[in-house]
């Protein structure tokens, strides 16, 4: 009963520990978005299995986060080994001007974040955030494990297409 109990605690921490993953079913008129489906289809026009291929952004304050290298690190890591065939990749210093204001486009306010972008038929379907990845700078190996999992849940099909 007492490994029941224990078990049950420790379940109820890891889900309060996580990263949030928040799903937005429409990516809009992003000009971001945009400008990229139009790239896809100048640059590989008779390919258009490149045209499904998602983006991957990864968003960081280059002012407010110390440890943004390591995590980056950490996630391209990730991203060569699990996703470098589904996803196109972007590392964004969002407090730059760009352009294209991320920030607003992404509700972004952390200090590190991920958005992934799915991309069906060379148009942008809907993306998911996840944030609160700066929580575990101190233990990459527990970032990699939540971003696989968020990023997962987000890249097996779903019937949002």
């Amino acid at each position: 009963m007492v490994k029941l109990f224990n078990a049950t605690l420790f379940f109820i921490w890891l889900l309060s520990t996580q990263s949030n993953a928040q799903y937005i079913n429409s990516s809009g008129d992003n000009p971001a978005i945009r400008e990229y489906e139009r790239e896809m289809h100048e640059m590989y026009p008779n390919s258009p299995e490149m045209w499904n291929r998602g983006i991957m952004y990864i968003f960081y304050d280059g002012a407010n986060c110390p440890k943004c290298a390591e995590i980056i690190d950490t996630l391209y890591n990730v991203y060569n080994v699990r996703y470098e065939g589904d996803y196109s990749v972007f590392e964004v210093d969002y407090t730059e001007d760009t352009g294209v204001n991320f920030q607003q486009i992404y509700n972004l306010t952390q200090p590190i974040s991920v958005v992934l972008v799915r991309v069906q038929n060379g148009e942008a379907w809907g993306y998911v955030k996840i944030d609160n990845l700066y929580q575990y700078a101190d233990n990459l190996p527990q970032l990699e494990q939540v971003f696989i999992e968020q990023a997962n849940n987000f890249t097996v099909p779903q019937n949002i297409i």
